[in-house]
């Protein structure tokens, strides 16, 4: 089981860079079965994939688990690509266009873990005894894949989860760009949408390292300090609705991230 959870782990950290960090929005929009950006995505993917499972004498295993993860993404990218172009030409409420764009977020990523989680099992029952974890003199690889996915999972793939939920139930959406915006007003929603992101991330961080280092009084004080610092806004009850539903969503996923990693840590 431990060797599961530390094999995954890697599959899930290759996910993260491969899924979000690696990728621009321009870069995501471009992935259909058409273009070359979908193809190299997918080839990166199961190349990552291939660099986590390499061990001598398991080479053409670990060479057809990589390219399931990596034809699974070709796959699951390229229908989602192709579902949300039909989505915007034949739905044109921004609200039910919204809670589409969801909803194919969170069943794309979850079909992903299922074949992160399907491909672990599989590899392990052929190579368990054959696949070797390296360890650092001072500190375990695995505990710092841990600590990478724990910290990354708490920036860009939060953020998105979050923007995406408040978009489907309408949470803030005065704050949400129009075409009918002058420039100096989508400007302004502009920035106030980058610090959204830089602070939600730098408090789930805050919260994340706290649960960690045994300190779990901090986020009370980051919560206090947070509704004390808003945005001032001449809509006061969306941008009171839209602060608290995110702030919520924003710590609390902080948190369950954080003890699953302090929970997992021990487990190494």
């Amino acid at each position: 089981m431990l060797l599961f959870i530390k094999l995954f782990l890697r599959f899930i950290a290759v996910h993260l860079v491969c899924d979000f960090m690696l990728q621009t929005d321009k870069f995501c929009e471009n992935k259909r079965f058409s273009s070359w950006q979908l193809y190299i995505h997918a080839f990166i993917v199961g190349l990552f994939s291939w660099i986590v499972l390499y061990s001598p004498g398991i080479l053409l295993e670990s060479v057809l688990c990589a390219s399931l993860i990596g034809a699974s993404h070709l796959l699951f990218d390229g229908v989602k690509s192709m579902l949300a172009n039909r989505f915007k030409e034949k739905i044109t409420d921004n609200d039910k266009l919204a809670d589409a764009q969801f909803n194919a977020f969170c069943v794309d990523q979850v079909l992903h873990i299922i074949v992160l989680i399907i491909a672990a099992s599989i590899f392990l029952l052929y190579c368990k005894d054959d696949w070797k974890t390296c360890d650092l003199e001072f500190y375990s690889v695995d505990k710092l894949i841990l600590l990478f996915v724990g910290s990354y999972l708490c920036c860009k793939p939060s953020n998105i989860t979050i923007k995406l939920f408040l978009e489907k139930y309408k949470i803030g959406s005065s704050l949400a760009k129009s075409d009918t915006d002058s420039s100096e007003e989508s400007e302004r929603k502009f920035r106030i949408q980058n610090a959204g992101h830089i602070i939600g991330s730098l408090e789930r961080l805050l919260c994340f390292v706290s649960i960690l280092v045994g300190h779990i009084d901090i986020i009370g004080f980051l919560i206090a300090a947070k509704s004390i610092l808003r945005f001032k806004d001449n809509n006061a009850e969306t941008q009171t609705e839209y602060v608290l539903v995110g702030t919520l969503m924003s710590f609390g996923m902080a948190i369950v991230i954080g003890f699953l990693t302090n929970k997992c840590l021990m487990m190494f």
